[in-house]
């Protein structure tokens, strides 16, 4: 159960690596919420493994 439960904690702790580290590069630069950074928010979230179904509602 421990193995599982260590395995999680990495794999979550990867995500919101990714997500912060992406999310914060993509907004830096007093960027505007436009339809192009959408779009790179979008995939930020995919391939942070958020998943389609979450990313797009």
């Amino acid at each position: 159960m421990a193995g599982w439960l260590d395995r999680l904690k990495n794999g979550l702790a990867k995500t919101r690596e990714i997500l912060n580290t992406d999310i914060e590069d993509l907004f830096k630069g007093g960027q505007k919420l436009d339809g192009s950074t959408l779009e790179q928010l979008e995939e930020i979230l995919i391939t942070a493994d958020v998943g389609v179904q979450t990313t797009m509602t």
